[in-house]
């Protein structure tokens, strides 16, 4: 599962920058289903959690869907550990810097496609 690799590859990258943290991965509509993750992390005595969303750019369905799972878990807790949202980052330097370069390696790796409209792709 990509998004289980991702945060391992996450975990990993923070862990060897010196950053001491916990990565997890969580669901809207499938499992592991974000109330689930809080629940493990809690039980683990972690005390502040950062949301990071899968969605670059903030929406109501997509975004603000998942603040509403967070917010819908925390209603049902006595004690909540600090949350903390981000709730865009398509316009952040270093993402679309990670975007060009995966571009530019897939062009490296596979060449470009004609630019041209009139020339078929294949």
């Amino acid at each position: 599962m990509w998004t289980e690799k991702q945060a391992k590859l996450l975990q990993g990258w923070l862990g060897e920058r010196g950053h001491r943290v916990t990565v997890r991965y969580a669901m809207r509509y499938k499992q592991p289903a974000i109330a689930s993750q809080l629940d493990q992390l809690k039980a683990e005595g972690i005390e502040r959690v950062l949301i990071l969303p899968a969605y670059p750019q903030y929406s109501g369905t997509s975004t603000a869907s998942v603040m509403d799972a967070i917010y819908t878990w925390g209603q049902q807790i006595r004690h909540l550990p600090e949350l903390r949202f981000v709730n865009q980052y398509h316009d952040d330097a270093a993402y679309i810097d990670a975007l060009a370069n995966s571009v530019q390696k897939h062009w490296r790796e596979n060449g470009k496609l004609d630019a041209d409209p009139q020339k078929p792709a294949w």
